[in-house]
């Protein structure tokens, strides 16, 4: 999978905490994965203000509760290997980079939220 260093290390993050299952705090984060703890505390920031990461009262880091709920996981999961499959075949005559692959689902899963996130709210 091609990834840029931002989405790689942010990738870490979040499966460093769904693995753990547990709240962890900035040192222990940048312990495990190796990495320094202004990057991880950078990452960390953002993941919160995209509603992906939740800061406990004692400055722990968890994922939000979604990604830990058996049910959703295995709802996504599969919703997303629909969206891959279609567009796969709509590309399948098409020369494609798996970067390109990755902009249209990401565009896809973008406008489906928009267009149905009234109806949930």
């Amino acid at each position: 999978m091609i990834m840029n260093d931002n989405i790689s290390t942010r990738f870490k993050i979040i499966n460093e905490l769904l693995e753990k299952k547990e709240p962890l705090n900035l040192t222990a984060i940048s312990k495990n994965l190796k990495l320094d703890k202004e990057l991880v505390f950078h990452h960390l920031k953002n993941l919160k203000e995209e509603y992906i990461v939740a800061e406990t009262d004692d400055k722990e880091y968890v994922l939000q509760s979604i990604f830990y709920d058996e049910n959703v996981l295995e709802i996504l999961n599969s919703g997303m290997k629909s969206i891959i499959l279609t567009i796969l075949r709509e590309l399948k005559d098409a020369e494609y980079e798996e970067e390109q692959l990755m902009e249209a689902v990401k565009n896809n899963l973008q406008l489906f939220i928009e267009t149905f996130a009234t109806e949930i709210i």
